[in-house]
């Protein structure tokens, strides 16, 4: 694997991942040393794909996407598939970085170089439960040279007591499609970056909005008791039994560790927390940061836990939660 494919870099502490040059806490970094450090500094282009046997047949439909510093293949496409260039994706954060409205947290290469990753953390963090929980602000730009996915912006709060990611979709009938449906914004490879820059200009926007609606729901549910019966429900709901109607052995694993982490986990010592609903997020959100990636087949290395936290299994896991207790408590 090249050098230069999980290379990233950060602010602050070393992350959970253990990857990354590491700058000291409180520098503002910028667009360039984010892509040289974070080793981005790259192109990807699209190539045709043609048959090696004689006479070579091209494919007309598809192409490959591969990375012009190695020749690198990182998927396969559709031919009207246009490629954003990580410098591209930097210029969208930069806007925001230069007013001084948000700095470069961490960024990075995932999976090959087919995952790239940019995470600026907004302002100060919210203060919940009366001042004593605290939950910081971020921005996270996704892109896929693969195909697979289109280029996201992702409005991830991390709870600064634990690092867990927390994947709210909140559902207000009054607010626009990204703070209603889900904290985020995708944009498909058809409409390359044009439509990105564009959209950037009116993400903060987005994302304020957001933030404060998240700061109102997290509120309430740390005055929402959850009960013994109320608490089973939820794990059972969000880990039911498989197609057969069995709890196996994995399901009953999931099921405890979660339960374990609402009684037990980081955070449960702050007064007015421990036993609400506010809790229980936490519980399944500590575990789809940590415990979930670590039993996963699929999560080998700490890149793959990244990928799983903020993109994978880890945060699908987190907003399966959220829509169960939404629902229970809302």
């Amino acid at each position: 694997m090249p050098a230069d494919v999980e290379r990233m870099v950060l602010v602050g502490q070393v992350a959970w991942h253990g990857l990354g040059k590491v700058y000291p806490e409180g520098t503002v970094l910028t667009g360039e040393q984010v892509l040289v450090d974070g080793g981005l500094d790259w192109e990807v282009e699209v190539a045709p794909i043609v048959t090696d046997d004689v006479p070579r047949t091209s494919v007309d439909d598809w192409r490959v996407t591969r990375r012009k510093t190695d020749q690198r293949v990182l998927g396969v496409v559709k031919k009207d598939w246009k490629p954003v260039q990580n410098r591209q994706a930097v210029s969208t954060f930069d806007s925001i970085v230069s007013q001084g409205k948000a700095r470069y947290e961490t960024a990075g290469a995932l999976q090959g170089g087919s995952k790239v990753f940019f995470l600026a953390k907004l302002g100060e963090p919210l203060l919940l439960c009366n001042h004593r929980d605290a939950v910081d602000r971020y921005l996270l730009l996704s892109n896929a040279h693969d195909g697979k996915r289109p280029l996201q912006l992702l409005f991830t709060p991390v709870r600064v007591v634990c690092s867990n990611t927390l994947s709210l979709a909140l559902h207000r009938e009054s607010d626009d499609d990204v703070t209603r449906v889900a904290p985020r914004v995708t944009i498909q490879h058809r409409a390359g970056a044009g439509q990105l820059l564009k959209e950037s200009e009116r993400v903060m926007g987005r994302a304020l909005r957001y933030y404060e609606l998240f700061g109102e729901f997290a509120d309430f549910l740390t005055r929402k008791q959850a009960s013994a019966d109320v608490v089973e429900t939820v794990v059972e709901t969000v880990f039911p039994p498989n197609r057969k109607g069995e709890v196996t052995d994995a399901i009953a694993e999931h099921r405890s560790a979660v339960t374990t982490s609402f009684e037990q986990g980081a955070g449960t010592d702050i007064p007015g927390v421990a036993g609400t609903a506010w809790a229980l997020l936490n519980g399944f959100t500590e575990y789809a940061s940590h415990g979930f990636p670590a039993r996963s087949k699929k999560v080998k290395t700490p890149a793959d836990r990244a990928y799983s936290v903020w993109l994978g299994g880890g945060r699908a896991l987190a907003e399966r939660a959220n829509r169960v207790i939404s629902k229970v408590f809302v």
